[in-house]
């Protein structure tokens, strides 16, 4: 029978290089059949938050049979009505392919810093 992983917060995530070749190690299971994701949760958001994520958040590994990375689980934020990402600029992730949800009509990415772009969004958050 196959394992259920479920995905990681970043708290419990620890490097982020380190958690990078472990999804990379489960990816190479689930095709080899030995391992199957669970999903989180199955309805489109409202909002969907992302912190410097990038290959795992990239509509081309579930609609582009010609992406290197075609084929890869992908927590789909491209579904939500609106998906804010924050991360330092819209380089490539590890697969070195742009990330179409970074050019999405129901993306609005902010560049810069994650922890002051988030503690300045908690603080505006807090005056509402």
């Amino acid at each position: 029978m196959a394992r259920t992983q479920k995905l990681e917060t970043s708290e419990e995530a620890g490097e982020p290089e380190a958690d990078l070749r472990s999804f990379h190690a489960k990816v190479d299971r689930v095709a080899a059949g030995s391992h199957r994701w669970e999903r989180v949760v199955d309805e489109p958001a409202d909002v969907a938050l992302v912190i410097g994520a990038n290959d795992v958040v990239n509509p081309a590994a579930r609609d582009d049979k010609r992406s290197p990375i075609f084929g890869t689980p992908i927590l789909d934020v491209d579904k939500a009505q609106t998906a804010v990402v924050i991360k330092r600029g819209r380089g490539a992730g590890f697969a070195g392919i742009e990330n179409s949800l970074f050019y999405a009509d129901n993306t609005r990415m902010v560049c810069g810093d994650a922890q002051a772009v988030v503690s300045k969004l908690i603080a505006g958050v807090k005056k509402v």
